[in-house]
């Protein structure tokens, strides 16, 4: 990661920060205007991932990346929407993110270091990250709607993929990036699900947001390394 893009994810950091800060705890913001105060919040990690696609080589991977920061910025806004369907869209648009950055870091894994990156902990923590997921919901005693149950089953085994393919690809090329992403990621979406299908506190909505920000930021900025 160059010099450059190290500055732009400082400010994107810098700025993202106080703006989430706002949307969160701000008596202004109405369900109506919400959608775009989300979409505000995101755009800096939007414009950091346009940023580090310009700096990138233009590969497959960086692309694919992009297609993820693209989709999570989509289901940002979508799931703030006050729409019964609204959950359901952004978590499509979601599970499409991830598909993206999964596909981008095992395409990572398989080109660079001559595939030294494709390595035998991705099937193991990939079944590790489904266990912990699995048993995510009864632990906390979590209770999706009968018709989201699949649908979440589905995004929490796209999330898994995203977890395990992230660290042999971290590996491959070498960064921390995209581990450290991932597993912020992966500690958001559940302070999300223990806000969404358990009690709900800012608490949780504090440590949903104040770590899937910073992981959207680093797989922008690791775009500028493929």
């Amino acid at each position: 990661m160059d010099r450059f893009v190290t500055v732009s994810l400082a400010a994107a950091a810098l700025l993202t920060a106080p703006s989430v800060g706002y949307y969160l705890f701000s008596t202004r913001i109405t369900k109506k205007s919400r959608p775009l105060y989300k979409g505000l919040c995101s755009l800096f990690f939007l414009f950091l991932g346009v940023t580090a696609l310009l700096r990138s080589s233009f590969s497959p991977p960086a692309f694919l990346l992009f297609a993820g920061v693209c989709f999570s910025f989509l289901g940002d806004v979508i799931l703030d929407l006050d729409s019964p369907k609204g959950f359901l869209a952004g978590l499509v648009s979601f599970a499409l993110g991830h598909l993206a950055f999964a596909a981008g870091f095992f395409l990572t894994s398989l080109t660079r270091a001559a595939g030294e990156g494709l390595t035998r902990e991705g099937p193991l923590l990939f079944a590790a990250a489904a266990l912990v997921m699995a048993l995510l919901f009864p632990l906390l005693k979590l209770s999706p709607p009968k018709e989201l149950r699949i649908p979440v089953a589905g995004y929490l085994v796209l999330l898994a993929l995203t977890f395990a393919l992230s660290f042999p690809a971290g590996k491959a090329l070498p960064s921390l990036l995209p581990p450290v992403g991932a597993s912020l990621f992966a500690f958001s979406d559940a302070a999300l699900a223990a806000g969404l299908f358990g009690k709900s506190s800012k608490l949780k909505d504090f440590l949903c947001l104040f770590t899937y920000y910073p992981a959207m930021l680093l797989f922008a900025a690791a775009i500028s390394l493929l």
